[in-house]
């Protein structure tokens, strides 16, 4: 039995994961903590070392390895010192987890009041090797109501030789009472750069060949826990064969690659819906997760951004330099806007996909309709275009009209009808006349090359194709087409009137019609898709209507009342 039990300890040795061989022994080794490292050795050089302290602070910060140094810093041979020597039978006992003088206990399993009370017969007995007898628990929090009554009284009447180093991810549940009486170090996240010099070292000392972009991959991932990143790193360390690269650490975590990303992206700042759309449909294919794909893009999206606003991002992202140059190209194609507009809808995805039932539909949705925002522009921006078009146009705008409402077109389709022609503004000698006559053309005549058109432009521009359809043909005067939506289409409107996009509609009535026509668009009432007013009734209506007649009036908003006499 013996002998089995020394293989498996020699077979132990032989190989440690990276998260304990490269666990910190000393203070200086400890990163991302200065304040707390700080504080702690100026106690010890002060001889002002506190009976109980508090470690809290996320999973894998150097909460345990912390209290481990400081321990053996107060038992080292040469002690209190900040440099423990690590040789001393104290201080290897204490690596090793043997020492009887510092005593570790997980909270979580030993946390009833028996326990604790075992704890307090224990400290009576004075250290074996060192000058302190420690505790340290671990996840403190998890201990019971009555176990924590049991603990506050050897709190507040410890002996001379007891020290107490509790550590906890949620200090908000340990009791103010226990609180009150431990000095309190917060450990934070490690930073990003830490991390990845940390990996870096493990791979040079484990001759593990791995890529920049691939280390600072695994310390994103680590999100601040270097213990988390560690335990990663030798994980891949095995997947790989010992060469990591980004794309192997992106197949083990099962996680969109970079480039597929970078594409979606292009995509979009191209408005090609239809492309974007198969990039998503590959990846799901692939066996992609929804939630972390959207989660993934979102922090792309972001990276866009900070790229495309920040002389030097590099401190900002964690991605290497080849790769921010990647993007700073891509970034050209979008606006800024339009960038906050897609981190605003990701923002909602997220939400949506993680508890919608739908939620490969919702994804599709989005991704098309992310397509049409790459060049979003602020209000400023619009309000300049907008004021070009008027200046443009040969429309009349009437200043009495109340703003944000929608614009009423009235009169038949009849070409000869004279309630069709729109007035152009008044001549102005200033302005030099057009050297040519534009061209006019009927209303019949657009609209029955009008399904043409809209095949040309789908071809070119397949996301403007839905908004093109809801459109229609309203006004005809020399050198323009009115096209005419309900109001209930304010987005559609808005959209056509992209320049681009209306570019692309004249050329290709241009090319149907055989002469340049410039587009207006306009909101007509609600519905009303013919603008022809309806005709008034020429006999007069009784003011004499029984109650149930105005009761149906008032369901039929739209209805009226013909009498005929019997």
């Amino acid at each position: 039995m013996s002998k089995k039990k020394s293989e498996g300890e020699t077979n132990d040795q032989n190989y440690l994961v990276f998260a304990r061989k490269f666990r910190p022994q000393i203070f200086d080794e400890i990163k991302g903590q200065d304040a707390t490292v700080t504080t702690l050795k100026n106690a010890i050089l002060q001889n002002r070392v506190s009976q109980s302290f508090l470690f809290t602070g996320t999973r894998g910060v150097g909460k345990t390895s912390t209290a481990r140094i400081l321990a053996k810093s107060l038992n080292c041979e040469s002690g209190p010192t900040i440099t423990p020597c690590g040789k001393c039978p104290s201080c290897q006992e204490i690596t090793s987890g043997t020492s009887l003088d510092v005593i570790e206990i997980d909270g979580a399993s030993n946390n009833s009041v028996d326990n604790i009370r075992d704890l307090r017969e224990s400290i009576a007995t004075s250290p074996v090797h060192g000058k302190y007898k420690i505790y340290i628990i671990d996840e403190v929090h998890m201990l019971s109501a009555g176990a924590f009554n049991a603990l506050l009284k050897t709190l507040e009447e410890p002996p001379a030789h007891a020290k107490f180093i509790f550590a906890t991810t949620d200090a908000h549940k340990v009791p103010a009472t226990i609180l009150s009486r431990c000095q309190k170090f917060q450990f934070r996240r490690i930073p990003f750069h830490e991390i990845v010099k940390k990996l870096a070292l493990i791979a040079k000392k484990e001759k593990v060949e791995a890529t920049e972009s691939a280390l600072m991959l695994i310390a994103k991932t680590g999100d601040g826990s270097l213990r988390d990143a560690e335990s990663l790193f030798d994980q891949l360390a095995s997947f790989s064969g010992g060469k990591i690269t980004s794309e192997k650490v992106e197949k083990c975590l099962g996680v969109a690659s970079f480039s597929l990303y970078l594409s979606l992206l292009s995509a979009w700042s191209k408005n090609d819906s239809l492309k974007a759309l198969q990039i998503v449909e590959k990846a799901l294919e692939e066996g992609l997760e929804i939630l972390p794909f959207v989660k993934g893009l979102y922090e792309m999206v972001r990276h866009f951004l900070i790229i495309k606003v920040h002389p030097d991002p590099k401190g900002l992202i964690g991605l290497a330099p080849e790769t921010i140059k990647d993007i700073q190209k891509e970034t050209r194609s979008f606006t800024e806007d339009g960038l906050l507009a897609i981190s605003t809808g990701l923002e909602k995805l997220v939400q949506m996909v993680q508890y919608s039932s739908q939620a490969r539909f919702v994804l599709e949705a989005a991704v098309i309709k992310f397509a049409s925002l790459s060049q979003a522009a602020s209000i400023p921006e619009l309000l300049k275009r907008l004021e070009k078009l008027e200046k443009k146009s040969h429309l009349r705008v009437l200043d009495t009209a109340p703003k944000n409402q929608p614009v009423d077109i009235k009169g038949s389709k009849d070409e000869t009808s004279p309630s069709k022609k729109i007035s152009p503004p008044s001549s102005n000698a200033n302005i030099a006349a057009p050297k040519q006559k534009a061209a006019f053309f009927s209303l019949t005549q657009v609209e029955s090359v009008w399904s043409k058109v809209i095949q040309d432009v789908e071809k070119q521009k397949m996301s403007i194709a839905p908004a093109l359809t809801e459109a229609e043909p309203i006004e005809t005067e020399e050198g323009f087409l009115v096209l005419g939506f309900p109001q209930e289409f304010t987005f559609h409107k808005e959209s056509l009137e992209q320049p681009e996009t209306k570019a692309l509609i004249e050329k290709a009535l241009e090319a149907r019609l055989g002469a340049p026509l410039e587009i207006k668009v306009v909101l007509t009432k609600a519905n009303n898709k013919n603008i022809n007013p309806e005709p008034e009734s020429e006999e007069p209506v009784s003011n004499d209507i029984p109650p149930i007649v105005e009761s149906a009036l008032d369901i039929f908003k739209s209805g009226r009342i013909v009498r005929h006499d019997k």
